[in-house]
């Protein structure tokens, strides 16, 4: 797989790349609490943040997703 490859994903109108070499260090969190997963990719701030319409929340950084939360994370068990 090339260093440069990356998937693209559909956010709401908008295209959003995850840089698959980044999947590795992933750093991952359940939170019982609030039965959320969330994903961190890289420890930058996102410059926006997304919402789809199924209730996962993307994190993004001049296009790219940097993390993603994915509530009630059970129910998809």
């Amino acid at each position: 797989m090339d260093d440069k490859e990356s998937t693209s994903m559909s956010v709401s109108e908008k295209k959003a790349s995850i840089d698959l070499n980044k999947l590795g260090q992933a750093f991952i969190v359940y939170d019982g609490a609030t039965d959320t997963l969330h994903v961190t990719l890289s420890d930058e701030e996102a410059d926006e943040v997304v919402l789809l319409e199924n209730g996962v929340i993307v994190q993004l950084k001049k296009g790219a997703v940097i993390g993603f939360s994915i509530p009630n994370v059970m129910r998809y068990g």
